[in-house]
């Protein structure tokens, strides 16, 4: 009898400490390979992006080792650089098109920010590629995926974190283009003749320079370096200047415009820098757990608590069994 007890109390402990085993390894996200000389491409899906007229967005994508454990310093030190080309569509809708890699953490954080409404009819972007180079400038197998809680844009007068039921990041690799054949040159058209030009002044457009401080009005402070958001604020103070000067021209609307929206694109927030310096302060084990401690798994605790207390009854119940067949 004290034998079979001792097993099933055995089995008991065994079976629960499989259990958040099973439930962390569900939430394990797996990286994208990407072999030398491969660029991985990146799309977006967000609900009623084109209806809200989103223009501006970040997200960032991060170097890790096969498993998909960050901030791996052998992986770290082949890598020379990740960097992003942006879409083309993009490029002739966003003023601003930054990216930063920090080669400490493997992190890249890529900035779009314009006036132009950036997704598609079918709420759908393709963002850019992404392509990693080695130290001797030469192509490198690596494996990347996005940044947990990275993918933000702005809505309003405010920059918002857009969680996971509400949009979808794709990272796949990125398709060759096939060399295309060259077309026949167009046959020259007659030229027109130039319009004349209005005598009166024109009235000057000021619609993106006022978006651009809509924009730029959503950023809070305490979110990003005081040097980054001083320039932010010098850049506002002069386009509100050039807004409500009826004498502006034309070239200093569209300059003070161009400037304020690059401002926005060069923040740094204080939570990224945050992550890098606990990267390096507390080595790279607290790293590689922080994704599992934000997603733990609530189901599994409490299934691990109640097989718990169902172990210890088993014990009072044999120790409680064992005195009372002494006494009998």
């Amino acid at each position: 009898m004290k034998k079979n007890s001792l097993g099933i109390i055995m089995a008991v402990f065994i079976f629960i400490a499989m259990l958040p085993q099973q439930a962390l390894a569900a939430d394990n996200e797996n990286p994208l390979k990407l072999q030398a000389g491969q660029s991985a491409l990146v799309e977006a899906e967000l609900s009623q992006a084109n209806g809200e007229k989103i223009s501006s967005l970040q997200l960032s994508l991060e170097v890790t080792s096969q498993d998909g454990t960050s901030g791996n310093a052998s992986v770290l030190e082949k890598i020379e650089n990740l960097s992003f080309s942006p879409d083309a569509a993009i490029t002739s809708k966003a003023k601003v098109c930054e990216q930063r890699y920090h080669k400490n953490t493997g992190v890249l954080d890529i900035y779009i920010a314009g006036t132009q409404p950036l997704f598609s009819a079918e709420d759908k972007l393709t963002v850019g590629t992404v392509t990693a180079t080695g130290k001797d400038g030469n192509g490198v197998d690596v494996y990347i995926k996005m940044v947990t809680d990275s993918f933000k844009v702005v809505r309003g007068n405010a920059l918002q974190t857009i969680m996971e039921d509400e949009a979808t990041v794709h990272i796949a690799v990125a398709q060759e283009e096939k060399p295309t054949q060259p077309q026949e040159p167009e046959k020259p058209t007659t030229p027109q003749e130039p319009e004349t030009p209005n005598p009166e002044n024109p009235t000057i457009d000021k619609t993106q320079l006022n978006e651009a401080l809509d924009i730029a009005a959503g950023f809070a402070e305490s979110d990003y370096t005081a040097d980054s958001f001083a320039l932010l604020k010098a850049a506002i103070e002069k386009a509100k200047n050039v807004m409500n000067n009826s004498d502006a021209t034309k070239e200093e609307v569209e300059s003070v415009t161009e400037e304020l929206l690059n401002v926005i694109g060069s923040l740094v927030p204080v939570s990224k820098n945050n992550v890098d310096n606990n990267s390096q302060a507390n080595g790279n084990n607290q790293n590689q757990s922080s994704v599992s401690a934000q997603t733990g798994d609530w189901n599994g605790i409490l299934i691990f608590a109640a097989m718990t207390v169902f172990s210890l009854s088993v014990i009072v119940m044999l120790v409680i069994w064992k005195k009372y067949h002494k006494q009998s």
